[in-house]
């Protein structure tokens, strides 16, 4: 066994301080798609959005999208089909945001934040 690197002080382990963390977004609707036998082609993603283009079994394609609102609150909006289906897609919606909050209480290392000056 080797002994850790001299000075070397590991971060704590924590879980999302707001319950979800944005950098999670891709990997719960990518969980939720899979249960759900939805086909993700690709994401988007800006500063504050990310818009994951769907594909049903059927062919159709729809769009999954996700908003980081001021404070740090995250929306999430989906229409699956070419049509909207107001009871699926909002299961696919409510379902994103349960597996948000659980990856959100995963303990991980929280990223290195400056000191202030």
């Amino acid at each position: 066994m080797t002994a850790t690197t001299a000075g070397y002080q590991a971060r704590p382990l924590l879980p999302a301080a707001d319950g979800v963390r944005w950098d999670d977004v891709e990997m719960a609707v990518t969980n939720v798609s899979k249960r759900s036998f939805v086909g993700v082609a690709a994401y988007q993603r800006t500063a504050d959005t990310v818009v994951g283009s769907t594909i049903l079994a059927d062919g159709q394609q729809g769009t999954v999208t996700v908003r980081r609102g001021a404070g740090g609150s995250i929306t999430v909006g989906a229409q699956l089909g070419t049509f909207p289906d107001e009871a699926r897609d909002r299961a696919f919606t409510d379902a994103v945001t349960k597996e948000l909050r659980r990856l959100g209480s995963i303990k991980r290392p929280q990223p290195d934040v400056a000191p202030a000056s």
